[in-house]
């Protein structure tokens, strides 16, 4: 069941949510055991169904990060820490910035906890790719590049925790 559910249009405001789970207990490819106490993410995938398309972060550690997401029509961003100005590298016609709270892409240890590239292209009807922005100081950013978009829904799930967006076309 979702912890939250919004429904946005392209000026959409912003949705949050935050949930407390079971801490995330891995193995890392060295072979040691690797903790996440507060939120990580592991891995994305993306798909598409009638409507629309839906990205899924899997998220582990003892809750999930609160979550604010945003229409951009340029796809520039700040990087958290040296404050340069970027754009999202997959091209797209709008841009979806999300915005985490209390979260990272890595284990306690320091090892990398989310395994997917970094900029993920993706050939669905409306999402085009995923890109990781910045991970800095318990903030984690992400990209997503839009085509043709008319809203957009971002919630939460668990058992196990996930951060979900669907892009309506």
């Amino acid at each position: 069941m979702p912890v939250f559910k919004t429904r946005h249009g392209l000026t959409g405001t912003i949705a949050a949510a935050t949930l407390a789970a079971a801490t995330l207990i891995g193995a890392s490819p060295a072979g040691a055991v690797t903790t996440c106490t507060q939120s990580c993410y592991l891995d994305a995938r993306a798909g598409t169904h009638t409507g629309f398309d839906r990205l899924v972060f899997d998220v582990g550690g003892s809750e999930l990060p609160t979550v604010q997401a945003g229409i951009s029509s340029t796809g520039e961003y700040t990087v958290g820490g040296s404050g340069d100005t970027k754009v999202v590298q997959i091209p797209g016609k709008s841009y979806l910035m999300l915005h985490t709270f209390f979260s990272h892409t890595t284990y306690d240890d320091g090892s990398r906890s989310y395994t997917t590239p970094t900029i993920l292209p993706v050939a669905l009807p409306s999402l085009k790719g995923v890109q990781l922005l910045s991970d800095f100081e318990g903030y984690t950013d992400f990209g997503l590049s839009l085509d043709n978009c008319t809203s957009y829904n971002v919630f939460t799930l668990t058992s196990p925790n996930r951060i979900v967006v669907d892009v309506y076309h």
